[in-house]
């Protein structure tokens, strides 16, 4: 195990290190990370962020919750990763939380349309049906992310079958499926908006 003080010291020596180490604050993808150090240096390069987060899993600050996959692997700090991110930059990063399924929310971090479609489903939409359609959820996001009906069907489809969307059939209305995310899910969206 090494020095915190010589670990620090080896963060601070790099601008990109210094950028990463800074923008981690819950488990994230190495894209999620390379976009958010991107404020801090402009020019950072995905490559760049996943050999740096290598070097931090060499030295013992982060690790990968699940490194034999090829996407939806997730950074996070270890116990002395989170001890350095509170002593050098005051940064409060809590530990894993037990009640959040990582593998959904590791399917849910890489992918766009799962993830915008879970989102859109965690927002009341005004009518007390307690759900809503594909035609509704697609039709919310036309705006801020056009996709199509089978998109949206497909997205909502494997949300079900992660636990964090359910189906309910409204007999009164033509035997509509309507959709609504489950507390599982919305665990999630509370650790996604982080």
């Amino acid at each position: 195990m090494r020095d915190e003080k010589t670990l620090t010291r080896w963060i601070k020596r790099g601008e990109r290190k210094n950028a990463i180490f800074r923008v981690i604050r819950k488990p994230m993808t190495s894209l999620e990370i390379c976009q958010a150090a991107e404020s801090i240096k402009p020019n950072i390069q995905l490559r760049s962020v996943t050999s740096t987060l290598r070097g931090f899993e060499k030295r013992g600050l982060v690790y990968c919750l699940f490194p034999h996959r090829v996407k939806g692997r997730l950074y996070f700090f270890t116990d002395m990763g989170r001890a350095i991110a509170k002593q050098t930059l005051g940064k409060i990063v809590e530990p894993l939380s037990k009640d959040i399924d990582m593998d959904a929310y590791s399917k849910i971090s890489y992918a766009k349309i799962r993830r915008i479609v879970l989102l859109e489903l965690v927002k009341k939409n005004g009518k007390d049906e307690g759900g809503k359609t594909v035609v509704e959820i697609k039709r919310n996001l036309l705006d801020s992310y056009p996709i199509g009906v089978n998109q949206t069907l497909k997205a909502v489809k494997e949300l079900e079958g992660y636990g964090l969307a359910e189906s309910l059939v409204m007999a009164r209305k033509g035997n509509r499926k309507l959709y609504k995310i489950t507390s599982k899910g919305e665990k999630i969206v509370e650790q996604l908006k982080k």
